[in-house]
């Protein structure tokens, strides 16, 4: 199944998750993330980050809530951990074939998402902005559906890509050195520049 077919699972899975207590949430989101694991170790990724996407959409929406598109990017890093370099992994063929533009684009946001995360260390924002500027990277405007994504995400994107260029958000970043803010801003800047280029190349392409 495509990215459409997500967006149109998370777009239902958001009305069924309003029904979910917070202790049923917690409870789900652990079988959710082994479950997770267990595609990811079993080389079935795109099944892995489909279901984390809808979970994500449906359930992490409030500051605070896990992420299951950061556990399971966590688990492609392995051993290495926050040292992993995404751009590594990323092309990795067991892991690029299973990954279209689609699901990068989709990838990017949730990961600007977790940076921009209300209760995010200044670490773990610029881990998540790391992995979202190599998504966007990865991202091929010309492949099948990636308009359609691009008008879902681009507005929510680029306003995460500001408040990090500004390190308005999350509040750990705010009060960080001036240095780390400096690296944070050296970041997100041209990633809005490459957003915006993809953006409008896509738009004039249809």
């Amino acid at each position: 199944s495509g990215a459409g077919t997500v967006l149109a699972h998370c777009r239902a899975l958001v009305e069924a998750a309003e029904a979910t207590s917070p202790s049923q949430g917690a409870v789900s989101f652990d079988s959710q993330r082994a479950a997770a694991f267990r595609l990811v170790d079993g080389g079935r990724l795109r099944e892995a980050v489909e279901a984390a996407l809808i979970w994500d959409s449906a359930c992490a929406r409030q500051p605070g809530d896990p992420s299951l598109t950061e556990a399971v990017v966590s688990r492609l890093c392995g051993d290495a951990g926050q040292d992993a370099e995404p751009e590594e992994i990323l092309q990795r063929p067991e892991v690029a074939k299973e990954l279209d533009s689609r699901l990068r684009l989709l990838l990017m946001r949730q990961m600007l998402r977790v940076a921009t995360s209300h209760a995010a260390t200044s670490e773990r924002s610029e881990w998540a902005l790391d992995w979202a500027l190599c998504f966007l990277q990865l991202a091929k405007g010309g492949e099948e559906g990636v308009a359609e994504v691009l008008q879902t995400i681009e507005l929510d994107s680029t306003r995460m890509l500001e408040e990090l260029q500004r390190c308005e958000t999350p509040p750990a970043l705010a009060a960080a050195s001036a240095t780390f803010r400096r690296r944070i801003v050296a970041k997100a800047k041209p990633a809005l520049k490459q957003l915006s280029m993809l953006s409008s190349w896509v738009r004039r392409s249809m």
